[in-house]
């Protein structure tokens, strides 16, 4: 039976890597066969619409007839979450989520020779002033997230590549940044007026979670009305910083594919684990054996919580030069959270 530091580093060496069969090579056309490699079920959590699928068919075709990589995008918060144990860096759950996508993307390249570009596209510019949570554990986390990639790249056929990208890279001007964003806060403060009350509660609860009110400013003497209106605000904010144009021109071009862990719009929802949805850098990775299988997860900070006083197994590992690496706690019973099977 595998050990755990055996699992981990054959994940860490193995995961994008295919060996593509014969019958894999001559079933399909290369474009159908890339797209139904895409939207597999065997990765997507949810089901995709007739829009998204298309979108993700001009894509095929825009790349393949440039014979360039096939262009992935994954837009996400770049940071950790505050209120876990591991924050301001990756932890886990970001390596059990590369590992996945990765193995994911892993046919896909060895069908197709130019091969294929994941960006994952980080919104940390907005975190500060969103979150009360400073740019210095912004920039912590995208280091660490560097590091980790650098560790993954070690074992890359030469037709992957995988990137951080930041928003904030694409305005070396920031004014122009800070223009685009102000149009967008009065457009969606006039949207959200309107909003559903169910939707803009959902949206505010996630902002909420988000927010540390004792962070960059000590905003803990805020009354109720006061914090309400922030988080309000950030959920403003939140749409605002997606919609400025060159984050929107980079992750979802017309030759770009957008994954994600969750189901939004024109995107392929394909949580972040065989197991697990929870986002990567609002979750917290462990192990769960099964018999002699080892499952990924990454648990929210609530879900987390209901578990880390179940006795569990603490494994040393020494292959990840990280300081949330040096160990992954292991557990033997299956939880009873919602997760996919």
């Amino acid at each position: 039976m595998i050990d755990a530091a055996g699992y981990l580093r054959n994940r860490l060496e193995r995961c994008s890597k295919y060996d593509l069969s014969d019958d894999e090579r001559g079933e399909l056309g290369l474009s159908e066969f890339l797209f139904k490699q895409i939207v597999s079920k065997k990765f997507r959590k949810w089901s995709i619409d007739d829009d998204t699928q298309q979108r993700i068919r001009k894509a095929i075709d825009l790349n393949v007839h440039a014979n360039a990589p096939l262009k992935f995008t994954f837009p996400f918060g770049g940071y950790k979450l505050w209120r876990l144990q591991t924050a301001p860096e990756v932890d886990w759950a970001e390596f059990f989520t590369i590992a996945y996508y990765l193995t994911y993307l892993a046919p896909i390249a060895a069908a197709y020779t130019p091969g294929v570009l994941l960006s994952f596209c980080s919104d940390d510019i907005i975190i500060e002033r969103m979150n009360n949570i400073p740019d210095a554990n912004q920039e912590s986390y995208a280091s660490s997230f560097n590091i980790l990639l650098d560790a993954f790249r070690m074992y890359f056929p030469t037709n992957v590549t995988v990137e951080l990208r930041r928003v904030r890279d694409f305005y070396p001007d920031r004014r122009v940044y800070e223009s685009e964003l102000a149009a967008n806060i009065e457009q969606f403060e006039k949207e959200f007026a309107s909003l559903d009350p169910a939707l803009l509660a959902e949206k505010e609860k996630s902002s909420a979670l988000n927010i540390r009110w004792d962070g960059l400013r000590d905003l803990t003497g805020l009354s109720d009305a006061e914090k309400h209106e922030m988080i309000r605000h950030a959920t403003v904010l939140h749409d605002a910083t997606c919609f400025v144009s060159k984050r929107k021109e980079f992750v979802r071009g017309e030759d770009k594919v957008v994954i994600f862990s969750n189901k939004i719009r024109n995107c392929v929802p394909l949580g972040t684990t065989k197991s697990s949805r929870t986002k990567f850098w609002t979750g917290f990775g462990v192990l769960e054996r099964r018999g002699d299988d080892f499952y990924d997860l990454v648990l929210s900070p609530d879900q987390y919580m209901k578990i880390k006083d179940i006795e569990h197994e603490i494994v040393p590992i020494d292959f990840i030069p990280l300081k949330n690496f040096s160990e992954i706690s292991i557990y033997v019973q299956r939880f009873d959270f919602d997760r996919p099977t």
